[in-house]
């Protein structure tokens, strides 16, 4: 499959070099080569996907979690309070989430 998409790849660079146009823009279209590299990594890093953050990505969900950070956003009376949870929360999930990045970094796909 590799060297399929890196056939793409040349093919589009030498239709980029042949219609003159900027390196600006270069695989930035909607072409066969993007939708391919597109579907490739969708194939090959789903199950690392879900292997480092499938877990807690579901259960962010299932618990409805929603963390606010912005004071003008906070409705409650005991807005300091609050943020300083929502702070804190944050920080846990985020560690959470990093932690289960680097416990599955031997599944990333090479």
């Amino acid at each position: 499959m590799v060297p399929r998409l890196l056939r793409l790849a040349d093919l589009e660079v030498d239709n980029n070099n042949r219609l003159n146009r900027s390196s600006a823009i270069l695989f930035r279209g909607n072409t066969i080569l993007t939708k391919s590299v597109e579907l490739y990594l969708r194939l090959i890093g789903a199950e690392y996907l879900e292997a480092s953050i499938g877990e807690t990505i579901r259960k962010i969900i299932k618990d409805k979690v929603e963390i606010e950070i912005d004071p003008m956003k906070l409705k409650s009376g005991w807005k300091d309070k609050e943020l300083v949870s929502n702070i804190h929360a944050l920080h846990e999930w985020t560690t959470t989430l990093w932690n289960s990045i680097y416990d599955a970094r031997e599944r990333c796909p090479q």
